[in-house]
């Protein structure tokens, strides 16, 4: 009777131990079910907004188009003291709007006048900021999506080539505020794991038509700086 006994409880405990099995068989593939499910609208999610991310890059570049894929601005910088007493801007006739885009100039001392079309022309009053806002941002922008972009200054020497291009710490130029631009972006693009951003700089200079590498690897060799986007 004993050994009876023993073998109920024995077959009592293995249906208990395969019902919490089976159980556990259960939550284990509902929980998986839900991985799955969360992972599909998950995926769904992220196609919506690739889509959505292509469809608004389209529109951008639509915009860069139609404005022109090759813009030129010029820019009057604020006149130096010296030259306010010689009459400051008196040479320089400047539009009514940037978006006009016609430049004045006058020789003085040659007596000849001459007026120049540009797509904007900025006075001495606008901001970088401003200009940045109007003519680099898209250029940046597109930069971010992948595109290969140039901007670049031109102009003799004292011309204001650095006001806009490096500006002050008060007033940042061109470069710092694309180059921030564009860390914010690759810094966005890592943190939500859609793509991994790394950044490399060159600089030479164009001195009497030779080409010179600034960042040189080692002495008398050629080299690029690179740097991540999370440095």
């Amino acid at each position: 009777a004993a050994a009876h006994n023993a073998e109920v409880g024995a077959e009592a405990r293995g249906s208990e131990a395969r019902l919490q099995l089976q159980a556990a068989s259960v939550e284990a593939a509902e929980a998986i079910a839900q991985i799955e499910g969360a992972r599909a609208e998950a995926a769904v999610a992220r196609a919506r907004g690739e889509a959505d991310a292509k469809a608004l890059r389209a529109a951008h570049d639509a915009a860069v188009e139609a404005r022109g894929n090759i813009r030129v601005f010029a820019r009057v910088r604020p006149p130096l003291p010296k030259e306010m007493a010689e009459g400051g801007l008196a040479a320089i006739s400047l539009p009514a709007r940037p978006e006009d885009g016609s430049l004045g100039l006058r020789s003085v001392s040659e007596g000849k006048a001459g007026l120049f079309s540009f797509d904007r022309v900025y006075g001495p009053a606008v901001a970088t900021a401003e200009l940045y806002d109007e003519g680099v941002a898209p250029v940046v922008k597109s930069f971010c999506d992948g595109f290969s972009v140039c901007v670049f200054a031109y102009g003799q020497t004292g011309s204001g080539k650095t006001h806009t291009m490096q500006g002050t710490q008060q007033q940042p130029g061109v470069n710092v505020l694309a180059l921030r631009e564009a860390f914010a972006a690759a810094a966005a693009f890592d943190a939500s794991g859609r793509r991994s951003c790394s950044f490399s700089l060159g600089m030479v200079e164009i001195y009497n038509e030779g080409l010179f590498d600034l960042l040189p690897a080692n002495p008398g060799g050629g080299g690029v700086f690179s740097f991540s986007s999370a440095a």
